[in-house]
Formats: C-alpha cells, structure tokens, sequence
C-alpha cells in the first residue's frame, strides 16, 4: 500500500472530494540533496487529485492519509505505457507482412491510437477503481 498525506481542497456538487498532496522526489530525503542540486530545482508543484472519501466526513482544510494499493498502481502503469506498446509493435508486425514499410508505419500508428482511446474507455468506465482512497483523517 502505499500512503501519502493530503489536504483537502475542494468538495464539489456532486460531494467527490479533490485533495492536494505534495510532489517528492527520491532526492527529497537524501541528506546530500542540498550538495546536489540548489534549492527550488527539484521541487515540483502541487496537484490537487480526486479521492474516494470513504465514509470519512470531511471538510475543505482537512489533512488527510490516502492511499493507493500497488495493485491499482500496477494496473494503471500497464494500461498506460505496455498496452499501447504491445498494440505499436503488434500493429508494425502486421503491417509490415502485409504492405511493406509503409504499412507497417500505418498499421503501427493505428493500433496505437486505438489502444489509447480503448485505455481511455476502460478508465472512464472503471474511474472509482483507480482512485486513492482516503483512510485516515488526521485533524
């Protein structure tokens, strides 16, 4: 599992609760880090990202403890980034047995584009799957 602390920014019409958690890089705990690189070069802003309240009441101002499961985390990076490669090369393959280089490059650049918009799909219709969900209110 992994955890992050949040604050709580909005709660919209439709009660789904946006939190603002922090960026960290892996720098952020170094002791060296300030030898490395100056101050401000690594430190990216904030994004403020839906959650699954999880019977928690909350309100705007509130620090929160999301989590993610690396299940979800694993899903979510296939879909992303091997998916559409497997559909880019796969897509190369058979255009290339059929028409040479140009259809390979076709083919190649269709099954790419089709694997996005099905990725698309298949986040749209799951979205409550892969969002953090809110397991702890600290304050």
């Amino acid at each position: 599992m992994l955890e992050q602390q949040a604050t709580v920014v909005n709660i919209d019409a439709k009660n789904e609760v946006w939190v603002l958690a922090a960026r960290q890089s892996a720098c952020g705990s170094c002791q060296e880090s300030a030898q490395c690189h100056p101050s401000g070069v690594l430190t990216a802003p904030s994004l403020a990202i839906q959650v699954k309240k999880n019977q928690h009441i909350l309100n705007v101002g509130d620090e929160v403890i999301i989590q993610i499961t690396e299940q979800t985390l694993w899903h979510g990076l296939f879909y992303l980034y091997i998916y559409p490669l497997v559909a880019l090369v796969f897509g190369a393959i058979i255009g290339r047995f059929f028409e040479g280089e140009w259809g390979a490059a076709l083919m190649a650049s269709l099954c790419f584009v089709m694997a996005l918009v099905h990725v698309k799909q298949l986040t749209q219709q799951q979205n409550d799957n892969y969002l953090p969900t809110v397991i702890k209110k600290i304050n």
